[in-house]
């Protein structure tokens, strides 16, 4: 079949460089994959996305028909049709009813102007590689390189009442769009050219030149309101520069970079609104701070230094670059606004008036064994660059309101506070709501995270989610905060949470598509929630699945979603207004005997009521009693909806595998206490296999294997050295020794692991002068000879979290005492696998184990 765009009589092939474009060449591929995924599963088609029109008109699907070809469809009310076999990338609606996307593969990709109103492609450009939108009324396209090109040219296509496409006769080099996204700033292509201005009105075409510059440019980096550009020259004859000049004014200037530094280019120069300043960040390479007598090779480690030595080696290795922001004042001269100390500012509003700083040097010390980040937060005014301090010592971060009228965050009374920069007053403008606005389940040491607000509804109005609920607080303090689920998520254990495309854009919205999860059943739900909290929220969809990629279009009431289960695809599905759900795609796992999925729940002496998750094999293909292998990290049930795809583990094992191959899999929750953390488990573990015996004749408990990974590999070999329930054990990236442990390094950036266990996920909470006994009693290497299940270690040598020596230690400890063990290191790899051949390598090695141990099968070569 060859890549096809519906009625290929109607398109337009648009040509402006002649010679330099090649014609799109015609594309062959399979309907059906030829691929097969691993041991021998064959592949299916699979969904890459969903997106619905601004109105709700229309829903686009790309679906992968095999690993070559992409499809387009365009699903209405009534039909669905293929609008391209050959999708490649870029999807995005302009306007309504007009899409834009790119075709074909490499060399051979196009751009396709589709009309989906009229069911017809409006222009169809070759050889572009990406586009950029202008407004919901313009393209600019980049066309691949040829002939050894050093710049990329591009074309501006102008869609004319939506239903027409035509293009700017000029081929586009550099160009910069307008902040109103009406017209364009360009120069023709070609560096010769790079030195006339031209602007060209998106609706009209129409193209005129408005400068003339003494010396070419490089690039734009912003243009603003007042129609002020920021350029990069092309050349700067050894005296770095910038560019300034107003297309109207015609006024030209060049400003001087600060001698050794250059443009930050992730963050290009812009000007403030009232044009009369530009922020720019300036970088320049890491200045070492490690001292070294005349001996080369001589690091001298200071314990009064803020950063270990490591930590500033790693720095030096990846080449770290610290940018700094500067500021010029009437485009004369920049002077440094943030230091070694001051950094981080950020702009309120545009930043003429106020930015918003952090310091964090009186902390830096102390995160060696502290999690998170403490800081000072300070206001700049910008007349005189004064600072003012806003809040103190605190580890939440301070948000600035999209209006510039308020600074707001969380403190440590559980509280948020807005401060109005306008009167200067603070208000705790959750006060009153007796839900809490952090994880209330994290059972570390240190403070639990608090959940992000949603979105904005006006100026003083916010969109706060808790633990439970959903909330419009009113920052001014004028209205007490309103429950807009009115307390529907505490009442039934549940957690609402904004999922909708318009979560981050509320202003003026009257309603919201949020998903309810049931946090005792694990199912979920789709929910209309009225903003002004006058309805009761309005359930849409609900069931025992997972909801994702939700869009919705409120000015018809059309909700698309994907929706998807253990057992289910995740399928995408739409609803009009009052209809009922409809199924748009029927797309079936490619591991058709994939099992069931099930939900345990058991009560735990020391945690009340405890759940899990059991997978059992397909009952028509392998028969009862099922040899079983747990996993466990910490509280994963919420996950029992999740679609899994067959896979190579990188980590932990894959449940839909082991389920083909016969095997149960047992995932139970396990909750700590802050100081006992390996008692912890044991407690929830040997609970979980309690119930599993009791209650479910299907699992042989006589053949039980656990497998962890890194902080589920501590609790493994922990578990070992208190039960003899597994007869065979896979621990990947083990903690064994919490002593060493503690003094090590996280080699991946050079920190202290410290932190980690005095107010991290090692839950130990003390330093180890403090409570030695518990860092001893959780160092399962001195209980290595209580140890009697067969155990596999795997521990790679750029392992960046868990230091690699941990592995060695265990491994040691079992030969020494010849217990049966085996040591595996992917060199090279790291604390997650990356390398392909190794993950399959693991995955054969783990699957071999258990075979032979829990299924009697032949013993694999790599055991001696």
């Amino acid at each position: 079949m060859d890549c096809r765009i519906i009625n290929p009589a109607a398109l337009v092939r648009f040509k402006p460089l002649t010679g330099f474009l090649a014609k799109v060449s015609i594309f062959s591929f399979l309907l059906l994959y030829s691929s097969i995924l691993l041991y021998g599963h064959s592949a299916n088609e699979k969904l890459s996305f969903v997106k619905l029109s601004p109105a709700g008109d229309y829903t686009i699907l790309a679906k992968e028909i095999s690993e070559k070809a992409t499809s387009l469809e365009v699903v209405t009310k009534g039909k669905t049709e293929v609008i391209s076999d050959c999708y490649s990338k870029n999807f995005s609606f302009i306007g309504n009813h007009t899409v834009a996307f790119i075709a074909g593969k490499g060399k051979d990709s196009y751009m396709v102007l589709f009309d989906l109103a009229k069911s017809k492609a409006l222009t169809q450009v070759e050889n572009v590689t990406s586009y950029s939108k202008v407004g919901d009324a313009g393209i600019v396209a980049a066309l691949s390189k040829r002939n050894g090109q050093k710049n990329t040219a591009s074309i501006l296509i102008s869609l004319v009442n939506g239903h027409q496409a035509k293009v700017l006769a000029d081929t586009i080099g550099l160009y910069t769009i307008a902040p109103d996204s009406k017209s364009i700033i360009y120069t023709k292509y070609g560096e010769a050219n790079q030195k006339s201005l031209y602007k060209v009105s998106i609706g009209t075409l129409k193209s005129e030149l408005v400068g003339e510059l003494p010396t070419p440019i490089r690039s734009f980096y912003s243009i603003s309101a007042k129609n002020d550009l920021l350029m990069e020259p092309l050349k700067d004859e050894g005296k770095p520069f910038i560019i300034t000049y107003n297309t109207l004014s015609k006024k030209y200037a060049q400003i001087e970079i600060p001698s050794g530094l250059s443009i930050f280019k992730a963050t290009p120069p812009r000007f403030t609104a009232n044009g009369k300043s530009i922020f720019a960040y300036f970088q320049e390479k890491q200045k070492g701070t490690v001292k070294t007598d005349s001996t080369a090779g001589v690091e001298v480690w200071d314990w009064k230094a803020i950063e270990l030595v490591s930590v500033q080696n790693k720095k030096a290795q990846r080449n770290q670059i610290e940018k700094r922001l500067w500021i010029c004042r009437d485009l004369k001269k920049f002077t440094p606004l943030e230091s070694d100390t001051l950094y981080n500012l950020r702009p309120v509003g545009d930043g003429s008036k106020y930015m918003v700083g952090i310091v964090e040097y009186p902390y830096m010390l102390q995160r060696s064994w502290q999690s998170g980040k403490i800081a000072d937060y300070y206001l700049m005014d910008m007349e005189n660059e004064s600072m003012k301090l806003i809040v103190k010592s605190s580890p939440y971060y301070v948000i600035i309101s999209p209006s510039g009228k308020y600074l707001y965050w969380v403190a440590s009374d559980m509280l948020w506070y807005g401060y109005n920069l306008e009167n200067g007053k603070l208000t705790p403008f959750s006060k009153g709501i007796s839900d809490s606005f952090f994880d209330i389940s994290s059972d570390e040491p240190s403070s639990s995270s608090n959940f992000a607000p949603e979105g904005w509804l006006n100026s003083d109005k916010i969109l706060l989610k808790s633990y439970y609920d959903l909330w419009i607080c009113d920052l001014s303090g004028k209205e007490a905060p309103i429950s807009v689920t009115h307390q529907l998520g505490k009442q039934t254990n549940s957690q609402f949470r904004v999922v909708s495309s318009e979560k981050d854009f509320l202003n003026n919205r009257k309603e919201v598509v949020a998903e309810r999860f049931n946090l005792s059943s694990k199912e979920s739900g789709l929910y209309l929630i009225d903003l002004t909290g006058k309805q009761q929220p309005k359930e849409l969809v609900a069931g025992g699945y997972k909801f994702s990629s939700v869009e919705y279009a409120a000015s018809s009431k059309v909700v698309a979603w994907r929706q998807e289960s253990y057992s289910d695809y995740p399928n995408a599905w739409v609803k009009y207004g009052a209809d009922r759900p409809k199924q748009l795609t029927t797309i079936s796992p490619s591991d058709s005997l994939r099992g069931s999925a099930h939900l345990l729940s058991w009560e735990n002496k020391d945690f009340g009521t405890l759940q899990g998750m059991l997978f059992l094999p397909d009952t028509t293909r392998f028969k009862p009693p099922y040899p079983c292998v747990v996993n466990f990290y910490e509280q994963q049930s919420n996950e029992l909806n999740v679609f899994r795809e067959v896979a190579l583990s990188d980590c932990n094992i894959n449940v839909p595998f082991y389920v083909q191959n016969g095997f149960a899999v047992f995932i139970p929750d396990i909750k700590f206490k802050v100081g006992e953390p390996g008692e912890s488990s044991y407690s929830c573990m040997k609970s979980a296999l309690e119930h599993l015996a009791k209650r479910y004749p299907q699992i042989d408990m006589e053949r039980l294997g656990v497998q962890g990974h890194s902080w589920g590999a501590f609790q493994t070999v922990y578990l070992l050295s208190r039960m003899n329930f597994f007869k065979a054990a896979v621990a990947m990236a083990p903690v064994v020794n919490m002593i060493s442990g503690y003094g090590s390094l996280r080699r991946g950036v050079g920190s202290s692991r410290m932190f980690q266990y005095e107010s991290g996920q090692s839950r130990i909470g003390s330093t180890l002068w403090e409570k030695p006994q518990a860092y001893i009693k959780h160092s399962s290497i001195l209980y290595a000879d209580r140890i009697a299940t067969p155990l596999l270690v795997v521990a790679n040598d750029n392992d960046g979290a868990v230091p690699y020596e941990q592995g060695m230690e265990i491994f040691l400890g079992m030969r020494r005492l010849q217990k049966p063990c085996w040591m595996v290191n992917y060199k090279g790899d790291a604390h997650v696998l990356n390398f392909e051949s190794n993950k399959r390598d693991y995955t054969e090695k783990v699957m071999g184990l258990f075979r032979f141990y829990l299924k009697g099968g032949e013993k694999p070569d790599w055991m001696l």
